[in-house]
């Protein structure tokens, strides 16, 4: 479902979730990031946000290199677990009703 931003609910206390103007200018910044680091004709990449309020953006350009992702890679790990809990999922999905 596609809502309009003045149709999402405001927070407890009659507050707005979230400020437009700050999602925009995030959104704008997070694009010209993008524009600058994703520079391989048809790469493939990871983009990952540690938790928390200040929590570092890495992006990752991920290669059809195998060996590359060992583990020596900062990346293998999360990655490994990504493609784990996608798996999981998709068996979950497609498995027979009886079976989950």
């Amino acid at each position: 479902t596609v809502l309009d931003t003045h149709e999402i609910p405001a927070g407890m206390g009659g507050a707005r979730a979230f400020e437009p103007k700050a999602v925009a200018a995030s959104a704008a910044s997070m694009l010209r990031f993008l524009q600058e680091h994703c520079s391989k004709d048809s790469g493939t990449y990871w983009l990952h946000k540690a938790a928390g309020p200040g929590g570092a953006v890495r992006l990752f350009e991920i290669s059809d290199d195998i060996e590359r992702l060992g583990g020596g890679s900062p990346v293998a790990q999360p990655l490994g677990a990504f493609y784990h809990k996608l798996a999981a999922r998709l068996f979950a999905t497609f498995a027979a009703p009886e079976a989950v």
